[in-house]
């Protein structure tokens, strides 16, 4: 729900007001119950992809325009400083990617 509200006052300049019929620890769930009839919802697009895909669901308003990118953070506890592993993955966040490696992330499609 929080990226929910702030997508509805950030973008839109209002408050989220509807009622919740269904909260999930997992975007997809919400995606299918919108497939099992229950109405409609504001999701991801990877959550919602392969519905999209597969004819499942329709976008009925293209949100995408009007959302600035998602800003990952790595996130680490103090005492997993010295992780060989986490080092590694920190030192390849911080080059970019990999040459050759797409600029779009897989099953995210550009407008």
């Amino acid at each position: 729900m929080p990226v929910t509200r702030r997508f509805f006052t950030g973008t839109l300049g209002q408050r989220f007001a509807a009622r919740q019929a269904l909260v999930a620890p997992d975007l997809r769930a919400v995606v299918r119950a919108v497939t099992l009839g229950m109405w409609a919802s504001l999701v991801p697009l990877f959550a919602a992809q392969e519905a999209l895909d597969a004819g499942q669901v329709r976008e009925l308003w293209p949100a995408r325009p009007r959302i600035p990118a998602a800003r990952w953070w790595l996130a680490q506890r103090a005492a997993d400083e010295a992780r060989p592993d986490l080092h590694a993955l920190r030192g390849a966040l911080q080059t970019g990617p990999l040459p050759g490696a797409p600029s779009v992330p897989t099953g995210i499609r550009p407008d």
